[in-house]
């Protein structure tokens, strides 16, 4: 898992340039009518972040909404001000299990923006058969990967991403202080490192940079997971949704 302790302070900033938070909603109705997800089921954001998504589903009137995350940072960053949500609860995905039993089971989970790529396939095991568990008969899980392309040395890549280049994203403000926010990516033993570099407009403040890790799999590799702990094979499906940039993987426990 990772931290967001620096990105958590500009991450609204960052979606709302992309309309990331809209782009997801979208993709969770046009599941929500798929899989005939009523306004009175038991819905949980396992990788809520900020919360404005979750609170975006709640707005449409599905109003039995929980949030997890396990980075504290993103959490703290959930309006908190009217208590729209029924639940929300700090928790790595490892320890996910420990929600149902105090939550109750759940008719749809997911967990969208790549994240389930923060941690290995070994872990995303663990994960998937805690959720399998979690789950109501006829629930459906959620998760979404990126679109890794094969490498000239036969590993995955970021398509389009070549390693060491600084790439601007947008201005961004931390502290008060304007910045450039800059991205840069890595490769190492199965993982994508990507390093966000703040660089201030001001020569009074000084340069920082936060790295976030991601575990490169592809969408046969995950689907073979679940399978593994219990989601019929038929029961599985993988889609591309308009506009949304990672193909997203659904199951069905039967």
């Amino acid at each position: 898992m990772n931290d967001y302790e620096k990105l958590s302070e500009v991450f609204r900033q960052i979606a709302d340039a992309r309309k990331h938070f809209e782009k997801e909603l979208y993709v969770l109705l046009v599941l929500f009518e798929m899989f005939k997800i009523g306004k009175d089921s038991k819905i949980l954001d396992a990788a809520c972040g900020t919360g404005d998504v979750a609170r975006l589903v709640h707005d449409r009137g599905y109003h039995k909404v929980f949030l997890s995350d396990g980075a504290k940072s993103m959490l703290s960053m959930v309006d908190k001000a009217e208590k729209w949500y029924e639940d929300i609860a700090e928790k790595r995905w490892e320890e996910i299990g420990d929600l149902f039993p105090r939550w109750g089971k759940f008719d749809f989970v997911y967990f969208l923006g790549n994240s389930v790529a923060h941690s290995p396939l070994s872990v995303l095991e663990e994960v998937f058969g805690s959720v399998y568990e979690g789950l109501n008969g006829g629930g459906v899980l959620v998760f979404d990967v990126r679109r890794w392309k094969k490498s000239s040395d036969g590993g995955l890549v970021d398509g389009g991403r070549e390693p060491g280049i600084w790439r601007l994203l947008q201005k961004v403000y931390y502290d008060n202080e304007k910045y450039l926010l800059f991205d840069k990516v890595s490769y190492k033993g199965g993982e994508q490192r990507v390093e966000y570099i703040f660089f201030p407009e001001s020569s009074s403040c000084n340069s920082f940079c936060e790295t976030l890790s991601y575990h490169i799999f592809s969408w046969e590799d995950a689907v073979d997971v679940l399978e593994k702990v219990g989601f019929p094979s038929d029961s599985i499906k993988v889609l591309e949704i308009q506009e949304w940039p990672y193909l997203v993987v659904t199951a069905r426990k039967m």
